[in-house]
């Protein structure tokens, strides 16, 4: 979401937790993978299903069929392409990456979206963050359009104070798919650091009705509720959060610094150790 970077860090934690937890899926079409590294961008690489590195020595085995210019599939491209751009090795990885991404453009396809939408998240990685900003703008209608290039730009221009920019893209991000409720909650976000908070609470409704399954639109009208002095709401709200999605920690820590701001101790302890003993759960249930 839009916020400072850190906060951003442990909300994408709560949610991969969350999701990791929550039972049998549906295969997806593509895997996404957030930065959570220090210091870095939350941005989100995506990658085709099933591209996960394999084996070591079968990654060894494809560098040596590139190393002789002989024909690797474009799966194979992949394979090499997110082993480079999400591992610590070798020294000149995001070189490799960077000219793997740009056979998989040159190819063309479906495939040609997802590998500019890395190649930015790369380039901005590596300080070229005009040339970034190019790949991602490049994404965002058409055919070629990719939701996650909508996203990558607006922790783009967050991060470097092009607030306007960014409303605009989530605007447009919330014409373009308007069954997605990341663009209502960023909106909301907001609309929220700007103490609008009855356009925050109106963005965070509507996408709880768009997304059911996301506990932060309900969280962050909890916070809201909170921001307008209704703290019988926002502990309802806080309460319904935590009972639908037990596992989403950001909650618990909120839900109980509020009471402690209204000198509940107790409460808020009691809310602490509730979350705790889940995310104790949860670790044992995920391993």
């Amino acid at each position: 979401m839009i916020m400072k970077s850190a906060s951003k860090k442990l909300i994408l934690l709560a949610v991969v937790l969350l999701l990791g937890c929550a039972g049998p899926r549906p295969k997806p079409a593509a895997e996404d993978i957030y930065d959570q590294r220090a210091g870095s961008l939350p941005l989100v690489l995506r990658f085709p299903a099933g591209m996960t590195p394999p084996a070591v020595d079968f990654i060894g085995m494809l560098e040596k069929t590139l190393e002789k210019n002989e024909l690797l599939s474009v799966r194979d491209h992949w394979i090499l392409a997110r082993h480079y751009h999400t591992s610590a090795a070798p020294r000149d990885r995001l070189a490799r990456a960077e000219k793997l991404y740009r056979l998989i453009i040159v190819q063309g396809g479906a495939d040609a979206a997802i590998a500019a939408n890395n190649l930015g998240c790369l380039l901005v990685e590596t300080g070229k963050y005009r040339e970034g900003e190019e790949l991602f703008q490049g994404r965002l209608g058409g055919p070629g359009g990719i939701i996650t290039a909508y996203y990558n730009l607006t922790i783009l221009y967050r991060s470097v104070g092009r607030d306007e920019d960014a409303l605009k893209v989530l605007a447009l991000m919330k014409e373009r798919y308007p069954e997605n409720a990341y663009a209502l909650i960023e909106l909301g976000t907001v609309f929220m650091e700007r103490e609008r908070y009855a356009q925050a609470g109106e963005f965070f409704r509507e996408a709880m009705e768009k997304d059911r399954d996301n506990p932060l639109p309900l969280h962050y009208l909890a916070l809201v509720k909170e921001k307008t002095g209704d703290l019988k709401e926002a502990e309802a709200l806080f309460e319904k959060c935590i009972g639908s999605f037990p596992y989403y920690e950001r909650a618990y820590i909120d839900y109980s610094a509020m009471l402690l701001r209204s000198n509940r101790e107790k409460k808020a302890r009691d809310v602490l150790n509730r979350g705790i003993r889940r995310m104790e759960k949860a670790g044992a249930g995920c391993r």
